[in-house]
């Protein structure tokens, strides 16, 4: 993904033929990874990573916001389908955070923007603090980034006191950890957060 992120970049795309990779994988279906990603249609995945058709799961929603149906999906791309890597990817002037930042209200648009907003209060920022300016709305989106991934609630199920499931938690599930050697779940939750300040950098 990353190499084809720098080929878009460069403006040196691979030549494909979609009709071949469509007959190739209409068997059967083998992504290496599943994508947690806006709809904004300025950032399609498989277009800016120059990937192809069965190169990726892509969940797409706006302000890229988890719930129980994108989890769901997930757990079966990774533990079904055999993916390896997980991926979540926000962007720079997403129109979501804006429109949570400005309390906008429209339909089930209203709830979705809701969850967005605990980013908002969790952001740090000492200048203006609204959708107009753009930074703040790049911090929020950087928290949100991190609150998708890391961020864990309780919740009782059969009486018993058990962890919301969040992507952390679905990773270790599902076997899939980070390729260090760890010693504990908090150490794996400390080696998320520092890939996602590095992938932060380029957003």
């Amino acid at each position: 993904m990353k190499k084809g992120n720098k080929r878009f970049r460069a403006g040196d795309r691979k030549d494909r033929n979609y009709l071949r990779e469509q007959k190739a994988s209409a068997k059967g279906q083998y992504p290496a990874a599943v994508l947690l990603t806006c709809i904004d249609s300025r950032a399609p995945a498989e277009v800016i990573m120059d990937l192809g058709i069965g190169d990726i799961f892509n969940c797409r929603v706006a302000g890229n916001v988890r719930n129980a149906d994108i989890l769901g999906s997930m757990e079966f791309a990774c533990k079904l389908a055999g993916a390896k890597v997980l991926l979540v990817m926000g962007h720079t002037a997403c129109g979501a955070i804006k429109g949570a930042i400005d309390n906008a209200e429209l339909g089930n648009l209203t709830g979705l923007l809701g969850k967005i907003k605990p980013a908002i209060d969790a952001t740090a920022y000492a200048g203006e603090r609204s959708a107009k300016n753009y930074a703040f709305v790049d911090a929020v989106a950087r928290k949100k980034l991190e609150k998708v991934i890391l961020t864990s609630s309780a919740r009782k199920t059969k009486g018993a006191n058990k962890r919301a499931a969040t992507i952390a938690d679905m990773l270790c599930a599902c076997g899939l950890t980070w390729k260090h050697s760890l010693t504990s779940r908090q150490e794996f939750l400390e080696k998320m957060r520092d890939a996602i300040r590095l992938c932060c950098q380029d957003l």
